[in-house]
């Protein structure tokens, strides 16, 4: 089985314009696009209920959280870039979503997020989501 790295996203779901209107308007090439009514996946009868647009980067291993968060933000433009497109495209939600591999993880990593890059997320409207996987 092949190890998950620990990896950052944010996701930026429930507007009214198109998904892909929406990820162009980014910085970065989303990971992620899909389109409110459109099929998750081609042969699959679900589809998507919000629009969806993610932007999703792998962690090296001694990268601190906060870091990892503070550089997408500013290769997706910096916070106010951001601050003016979810005005523009005005979603939702907003996540900042982090996947920690605790079941494959040989140390239990105990990271944090400090208390500058918290205020960021929150002035841009944000959460912060975990997935432990």
């Amino acid at each position: 089985m092949m190890a998950i790295r620990r990896s950052i996203k944010l996701s930026v779901r429930g507007f009214e314009i198109s998904a892909t209107e929406a990820a162009r308007r980014f910085t970065l090439q989303a990971t992620l696009i899909g389109q409110r009514g459109e099929h998750i996946k081609p042969h699959v009868s679900g589809t998507w209920r919000k629009s969806v647009v993610a932007f999703e980067r792998q962690m090296e291993a001694d990268q601190r959280w906060s870091e990892a968060i503070e550089e997408l933000i500013a290769d997706l433009g910096g916070e106010a870039h951001l601050a003016q497109l979810f005005k523009a495209i005005e979603p939702e939600f907003i996540t900042f979503d982090l996947t920690i591999p605790a079941r494959t993880s040989e140390e239990q990593e105990d990271g944090s997020v400090d208390p500058k890059t918290l205020s960021k997320i929150a002035r841009l409207g944000g959460g912060l989501g975990f997935s432990f996987v």
